[in-house]
């Protein structure tokens, strides 16, 4: 519950260190630019970007994801936007569907107490 009404704390997708994603300044645009991941907060990461034609890395503390709902009050903040890759939304979607197997096999009363021997 959120401020006392019924709806849902928004939470921020799963991210892990070292994974690559995307980031852009702000959610109007396409995202410009990779980036790994260096720190993962409860509703923020932050990143090492990518720099295009030079060695270099960019680093961006406190990137909110782009459907953070935060970023309606405060849309230009210093941190940018992140989003997953299309890869690990693909995977994340995947893994959905499989805990939701698994947890409907785990619950099947039909078969509590049964053994297959």
């Amino acid at each position: 519950m959120k401020n006392g009404t019924h709806e849902p704390e928004w939470k921020m997708p799963r991210v892990e260190l070292g994974m690559t994603v995307l980031w852009n300044w702000n959610r109007a645009g396409p995202m410009a630019s990779t980036g790994v991941v260096i720190a993962v907060g409860e509703k923020t990461i932050s990143l090492a970007l990518h720099t295009t034609n030079t060695k270099d890395h960019t680093f961006r503390l406190g990137a909110h994801h782009k459907d953070d709902p935060w970023l309606k009050q405060n849309p230009n903040h210093e941190g940018g936007v992140w989003e997953l890759t299309p890869r690990d939304v693909a995977i994340n979607e995947v893994l959905a569907a499989f805990e939701a197997k698994k947890a409907a096999v785990r619950v099947a009363p039909s078969l509590a107490g049964t053994s297959p021997l």
